[in-house]
């Protein structure tokens, strides 16, 4: 009687030092491996509005804190095509950040709208994924420009302004470019209501600095 007293006291504390080591081996697969959350595919705060022909840059930062990332696929697709930018494996890391260079020579965009896809795959045994897509605007077409006034005489040190017409649909910045430094225009109508009927007509006022003749 005393041994079978014995043995299922030996049972019960073997059984309870084993319930926490089961629990936290289970706690730790089923954070690894069984957990259901998807993905976070956020956007850079820098991101473009559209394509155009000078090269931009779209960015993001995807995350996964629980079984960490396995695959990242972006494609960009348009009237019923699709065209894979990029591909990337990960080993489990918890975030990482992807980008993709748009226009692209292996890409045929056209004008109009597209729409960029991202997919993000982890590593759980669900392979739980998640997408964002974007639409952008495709634009190849170079604004029309026409330098309203005539005299220009700028000198080193000083200012000059210039007053234009900008028109593009989707035009989003014009002005002076000195150097590196961009002197961003203005609607004239704020300079002279003159041109308050004119809302292509932009003026700028340009610097050029004392080391650039």
């Amino acid at each position: 009687m005393r041994w079978r007293l014995l043995k299922i006291f030996v049972f019960v504390v073997i059984l309870s030092a084993l319930i926490p080591v089961a629990y936290v081996g289970w706690s730790d697969l089923y954070s690894r491996f069984l957990e259901k959350s998807s993905p976070i595919i956020l956007q850079d705060e820098t991101f473009p509005r559209g394509v155009g022909l000078a090269p931009v840059w779209y960015r993001f930062d995807i995350r996964d804190s629980e079984a960490g990332l396995d695959e990242v696929v972006v494609r960009i697709r348009q009237k019923g095509r699709s065209y894979e930018l990029l591909r990337r494996d990960f080993s489990g890391e918890t975030q990482a950040k992807v980008e993709v260079q748009l226009p692209d020579q292996k890409v045929a965009l056209e004008e109009g709208l597209a729409t960029l896809e991202v997919k993000a795959f982890d590593r759980s045994f669900w392979s739980n994924a998640a997408e964002q897509r974007y639409e952008i605007a495709i634009d190849f077409r170079k604004p029309n420009l026409e330098v309203l006034t005539s005299q220009h005489n700028s000198v080193a040190g000083g200012s000059q302004l210039i007053i234009y017409k900008a028109f593009d649909e989707n035009l989003a910045i014009s002005g002076v470019k000195v150097g590196s430094r961009t002197f961003e225009g203005f609607p004239a109508r704020g300079l002279d209501a003159g041109f308050a009927d004119y809302p292509s007509v932009y003026a700028a006022i340009y610097a050029i600095p004392p080391d650039q003749a």
